[in-house]
């Protein structure tokens, strides 16, 4: 009886952690993909226009890996705490939904700016990004399949 009682105690103190660490975790994964996508960006803008499609053709399935690979490292240690990882990898996964839903109304509105629309190619930037930050609805589909 004692033990059942610490365990749902401890059980208790783990989601508080868990809970607090997730806007972390969704936010390290924005960071994840933001910073290369607008470092890449702001490199192959300046280039000839064959060239900038061509290069985000090859390297958008390496972000998305990248960003896979990054999503699935941060919660794996995060779900280390806890041992309803199904649970948490669905409210990750709400999160997730979240960000991605707030990325694309910022992209597409005028009401978030995000410092790479002056570059050159605009409209062909908010397609990219929009494709790549899409594929972190790849992250919950993975952690739902891997276990």
């Amino acid at each position: 009886m004692r033990k059942s009682v610490l365990m749902v105690i401890a059980d208790i103190f783990r989601w508080i952690i868990a809970l607090i660490t997730l806007p972390v975790i969704v936010w390290l994964l924005f960071l994840f993909f933001m910073y290369p996508f607008e470092w890449l960006l702001s490199i192959s803008t300046n280039w000839w226009f064959y060239f900038y499609i061509l290069f985000w053709f090859i390297v958008s399935p390496t972000i998305i890996g990248l960003i896979i690979f990054f999503g699935l490292l941060i919660f794996s240690l995060a779900t280390y705490l806890i041992r309803q990882r199904v649970v948490y990898a669905i409210l990750l996964s709400l999160a997730i939904l979240g960000l991605v839903g707030f990325c694309i109304y910022g992209a597409w509105s005028d009401n978030v700016g995000f410092s790479w629309e002056v570059y050159r190619y605009a409209i062909l930037n908010k397609i990219i990004f929009t494709f790549l930050i899409l594929s972190l609805l790849l992250i919950p589909l993975a952690l739902m399949s891997s276990d």
